[in-house]
């Protein structure tokens, strides 16, 4: 069996002359619903403020479901790769390159690096900014497009050199959505 519905509709008003509606625009304020607090002045700059940011999430919803679907097998098999434990190669300062082996915890808040005999753990909520590619001021290691740098609370830097761009990108990504899910 089976059935549907629904159906519903709905008529706009208009009316008035221009120059009635005109003197009314002229008075704007009488169109903004606010609610009406002492601080006017304040909650409306507010509220402008979180406009803003949701700028953002609106862009992120634009995008089409095959990308969203696409981030997300690529999400996933990094994940499967990092909590194995990754060979990755680290940048020292000096530009000379070290292989690591770099994994993820299995709840995703903790990147631990391993070089040789040590061993260190980097909670992700540490990690204040992920820089990928060049310029980045204030830090002696030589860069070059392929790298990926770790800013840590305690003011180290990791730099990370992928293999390629796609590397890179991936790597930037998931590790800072991993990060911002961790604040």
């Amino acid at each position: 069996g089976g059935g549907g519905g629904g159906g519903g509709g709905g008529s706009g008003s208009g009316g008035g002359g221009n120059d009635k509606f005109i003197s009314v625009v002229g008075e704007l304020p009488t169109f903004e619903k606010k609610p009406r607090r002492g601080d006017d002045e304040t909650s409306s700059q507010a509220s402008q403020g979180t406009e803003i940011s949701n700028l953002s999430d609106k862009v992120d919803a634009a995008q089409s479901k095959e990308q969203k679907q696409q981030a997300k097998a690529v999400v996933k098999d990094f994940v499967k790769g990092m909590v194995k434990g990754r060979k990755m190669n680290v940048l020292a300062q000096n530009g000379s390159i070290k292989q690591c082996t770099a994994t993820l915890s299995r709840n995703l808040d903790t990147f631990r690096i391993k070089v040789g005999g040590q061993t260190r753990n980097i909670e992700l909520r540490d990690i204040e900014e992920i820089h990928a590619g060049e310029g980045l001021e204030g830090i002696a290691t030589p860069l070059d497009e392929l790298c990926a740098t770790l800013m840590l609370a305690s003011e180290d830097c990791i730099t990370f050199r992928m293999g390629d761009i796609n590397d890179r990108d991936t790597f930037v990504m998931c590790l800072l959505m991993f990060c911002n899910n961790q604040k």
